[in-house]
């Protein structure tokens, strides 16, 4: 009786761990990734843990088809039409991947996991991170002032002078930071002793840490939560002491903000802006716009907004800007970085020069004097942003960086709905299934982008030197993903990443500087950004 209840429990074992998965799962007609990917997940989660599942999940897509099983309850897709556009513009809801990203035990649009509430919160603060908003806004002009004639022209004079190599993405960091910073939190913010000069420093230290060993609670985090019920760490614990530094440190900037926040009446900050028009001595980058934004946004929804900020008021306010502080510098650094490496590239010296003979043709010109003080330069207007957008050469390059060098190159995680859905030829797909796409790979189909691991700005390019605005590259382009999920602060970016090559091109050539380390980026989350790219700066006259 025993052996008989022994072989049944082993049958129905095996049905449940090999036979239905792989044989009667409505998942089973997916091509499998890896041989064992329809019985286990260990395969992939062994290429995460090592930081080459987006590589690993590209090759296989390359020789095996756009949509596979990945592991018996994951599937990636490589396809835009019936695939990518299905589940991130069909209402696919995210997975828990995305819990491990709050912050102050707070939700934020990142790790909100339904797309309702994220709906609420983004409506509050799309309209200020609108490419519509941000080329006319006096405020963000001034701070781009800032930053580009009083941080970024100065540090790279300094160096051409010198004649020293610059770590170019230490730089990038720490000015779009301070950028990301003064935007949100106002101008103070980038001078404080959060992100001033030895401040900045530790914040990155800090946030490096704080990238490590992601993996663990993001791809794991059930196992990781019994592992430390045991006392057993898989995330160290410099990492969460890290995490909660950087919590306090965002906290301050927004105390900081809330400072001048208060010293008007009105919640509007449209408002605040006509009344710091009048004040005398207190610029328009000093206003902490996102900051406000946000707050009066959410005390209009509570019926006590007039009894001030409660504390779990002013722990979601900073949960939601920790991570636009975050996101917004560190993905901007790491393309900017990329952008100058390859015009370093001898065989791309002619399509540097022939940007800086467009950006040098803006009017009025981005021009340093290193004989004047920096202050004074601050007097001297920068292009529009309108006309600085404008330029094709320059959309070509940022675009072809961000399509080779994506700063988010991996799965965005995703559920199938519980009623079930299609994806391509595949139905009845049931609801409860991972699903993922990568940028990665959507970046490198060949019939899309012609010789796709070689960077070629002119794609972008028609005939006339016209910037293609819309085709065929531009719905497999996914840099910042796409429908109501898709990253909300797109426009800033390119705002940054425009003016920022806009003022370097039209002062200075760049040229490999040596060696470095060689810059090693993320393609997996938890993998942290490392090395140097190093360049020699020649000031043009």
């Amino acid at each position: 009786m025993i052996a008989i209840l022994v072989f049944v429990c082993v049958l129905l074992f095996l049905y449940q761990i090999i036979i239905y998965p792989t044989f009667l799962s409505p998942l089973s007609k997916i091509p499998n990734a890896h041989p064992t990917s329809s019985i286990s997940s260990l395969w992939i989660l062994f290429k995460r843990y090592h930081h080459q599942g987006t590589e690993a999940l590209h090759e296989a897509h390359q020789t095996k088809g756009p949509i596979l099983r990945v592991a018996p309850n994951e599937i990636s897709v490589n396809v835009v039409k019936g695939g990518l556009q299905t589940i991130y513009s069909g209402g696919f809801e995210k997975t828990n991947w995305y819990s491990a990203l709050e912050n102050y035990g707070c939700l934020n649009m990142v790790s909100m996991l339904e797309s309702g509430p994220h709906s609420v919160r983004k409506r509050m603060l799309s309209h200020i991170y609108s490419k519509s908003y941000l080329s006319t806004s006096q405020s963000l002009l001034a701070v781009a002032t800032s930053v580009i004639h009083l941080q970024l022209l100065p540090r790279m004079a300094g160096a051409s002078q010198r004649s020293e190599p610059v770590d170019i993405y230490a730089l990038f960091e720490r000015i779009t930071l301070a950028w990301n910073a003064s935007y949100i939190f106002g101008a103070q913010a980038s001078t404080s002793d959060v992100l001033g000069q030895t401040g900045c420093v530790e914040f990155l230290q800090l946030y490096k840490e704080r990238m490590k060993h992601l993996f663990w609670r993001m791809e794991v985090p059930g196992l990781t939560r019994w592992l430390e019920r045991f006392f057993i760490r898989p995330v160290p614990k410099k990492c969460d002491e890290a995490h909660r530094e950087l919590e306090k440190k965002v906290l301050k900037l927004c105390d900081g903000a809330a400072n001048t926040y208060e010293c008007f009446p009105d919640l509007t900050p449209n408002v605040f802006l006509q009344h710091l028009d009048k004040q005398h001595g207190f610029p328009l980058s000093h206003f902490p716009l996102v900051y406000a934004q946000l707050r009066s946004s959410l005390q209009r929804q509570s019926p006590k907004a007039k009894e001030g900020l409660s504390e779990d008021r002013r722990h979601e306010i900073a949960s939601e800007l920790f991570d636009l502080l975050i996101a917004g510098f560190d993905t901007t650094s790491q393309t900017l970085t990329s952008l100058v490496a390859e015009l370093c590239k001898p065989t791309n010296i002619h399509v540097q020069e022939a940007l800086i003979a467009e950006v040098r043709s803006l009017n009025p010109p981005i021009k340093f004097n290193k004989f004047q003080d920096p202050r004074e330069s601050m007097l001297h207007p920068l292009p529009s942003p309108r006309d600085v957008d404008a330029l094709p050469l320059l959309q070509a390059i940022i675009h072809e960086t961000l399509r080779l060098y994506e700063a988010v190159p991996g799965p965005q995680p995703r559920i199938t709905p519980k009623g079930g859905c299609t994806i391509g030829p595949y139905t009845n797909i049931p609801g409860g299934v991972r699903i993922n796409s990568q940028a990665y790979s959507l970046h490198r189909n060949a019939d899309v982008f012609p010789d796709p691991l070689t960077w070629n700005p002119q794609r972008w390019l028609d005939s006339n030197g016209n910037f293609i605005n819309n085709g065929e590259m531009h719905r497999w382009f996914w840099a910042f993903g796409s429908g109501g999920r898709g990253c909300v602060g797109k426009a800033f970016a390119m705002y940054q990443m425009v003016y920022a090559v806009a003022a370097l091109f039209s002062n200075f050539r760049v040229r490999d500087g040596g060696e470095g380390e060689g810059m090693v980026f993320r393609k997996e989350i938890g993998r942290e950004s490392e090395g140097q790219v190093l360049v020699l700066l020649e000031c043009i006259d």
